[in-house]
């Protein structure tokens, strides 16, 4: 922990209630229960210690970023929110459809893949709602905090509706085909769509030991098969979805079958990870 901070965890990392109701009674005059970015702003002044001014940057970090994961569509950060960002409850929180559900009937497979990340299903991914998609599926909070940034940052811009003024923060489900790139298996065509044969040439070119499944060698295999040789900056992102593929959809033996792949195509294996994730004690089978 460092100075100028709020206080709301003690010297031991336990949580402080007064401390935390003080950020909003000081500081919420738009709103009792949420923060506006400028009232983040007056709190984060506030609280800085004049005699540590190394201190003074960490605090804006950390609140910039809360921020950002977890304000609304009208830019308040609610309370609610802030506090389940300290105790992590935020991330797996769902806010339920009116309509108890929602039909895929009318998406490509690239759009059900990153709908399970829409946890409202309004067809707008933020920031905060990918945090919850991961830390859903089981990833650490520290992974799903950086995991969400770097998605958002890479995807936003590529995804905004035509005509769209910066910044770019959200990611469009609609325009997701538009951030597909280059060096990956070409299982989803340019709309999105999923591509059968080539989804099996996976399999036929690289399931050497099980024709079924995948090891993490031949995962390897068939990522260093598929790079574009003029495109080796396309090579980093399908290195990183793969790797995070495999660690959590391979099973106990350490192969990643071919029907839990093709459930990462649809998003069908995101629901079962985090029905998974919810049992106190599970396996890798």
């Amino acid at each position: 922990m460092h100075g100028s901070d709020t206080g709301a965890y003690d010297a031991e990392g336990r949580f402080v209630p007064a401390k935390f109701e003080e950020i909003f009674t000081k500081h919420a005059k738009v709103r009792p229960d949420a923060l506006t970015s400028e009232e983040i702003e007056e709190m984060i002044l506030a609280n800085r210690d004049p005699l540590d001014p190394q201190s003074w940057s960490a605090p804006e970090a950390e609140w910039g970023l809360t921020y950002k994961l977890a304000s609304d569509k009208q830019g308040f950060l609610h309370k609610d929110s802030a506090r389940g960002i300290y105790d992590g409850s935020a991330a797996v929180s769902v806010r339920a459809l009116p309509d108890g559900g929602s039909s895929n009937s009318n998406m490509t497979e690239l759009q059900m893949h990153v709908s399970f990340f829409d946890r409202n299903k309004d067809g707008i991914l933020t920031p905060f709602e990918t945090f919850q998609g991961f830390v859903a599926i089981g990833c650490e909070i520290a992974f799903s905090t950086a995991a969400a940034s770097t998605i958002h940052t890479a995807l936003a811009p590529l995804t905004n509706p035509p005509g769209a003024l910066p910044p770019y923060v959200n990611i469009y489900v609609e325009y997701i085909h538009k951030a597909i790139h280059g060096s990956d298996t070409g299982a989803y065509d340019s709309k999105g769509r999923f591509v059968q044969e080539k989804f099996d040439e996976i399999f036929t070119k690289h399931a050497h030991i099980r024709k079924d499944a995948l090891s993490l060698l031949e995962v390897e295999e068939m990522l260093t098969f598929n790079r574009d040789v003029l495109d080796p900056a396309s090579w980093a992102a399908a290195e990183a979805e793969w790797q995070l593929i495999y660690q959590l959809a391979h099973d106990r033996y350490g192969f990643l079958t071919k029907e839990r792949a093709r459930g990462i195509y649809n998003g069908n294996i995101f629901v079962e990870l985090e029905e998974r994730s919810r049992r106190p004690l599970h396996s890798n089978a």
